[in-house]
């Protein structure tokens, strides 16, 4: 099975970001040797103050299952931020072996 995940990735500084930023999406923790999935993404220049850009990847070979899907943004800390504590984030992914349509709504939480 193969799924395209996105992701909105947002500067929430007061800062225009200086240079661009790496994205990359992981099965599992990365700093706890999560799986690296797809060859991960640039994203753009973004102004401060809550600007976004979407960012995707295809993920292969997918079992059905959930899954605990990791985003890393700025992981070689390219970019000088007021808060590195929040470039990682985690989002369960339901991934069922029936087609199944149904609403999702999923909101981050804290780890």
């Amino acid at each position: 099975l193969t799924v395209t995940l996105y992701v909105e990735v947002a500067n929430s500084g007061h800062v225009a970001t200086a240079y661009p930023a790496s994205v990359h999406f992981y099965e599992g923790h990365p700093l706890d040797g999560g799986i690296p999935i797809g060859s991960g993404a640039e994203i753009p220049l973004l102004d401060g103050c809550g600007s976004s850009v979407i960012v995707t990847t295809t993920w292969t070979n997918v079992l059905p299952g959930i899954h605990l899907i990791y985003i890393s943004v700025d992981p070689d800390n390219v970019i000088s931020e007021e808060n590195e504590s929040d470039n990682i984030r985690s989002f369960p992914v339901l991934i069922s072996s029936f087609r199944l349509w149904l609403p999702l709504v999923l909101r981050a939480w804290e780890e």
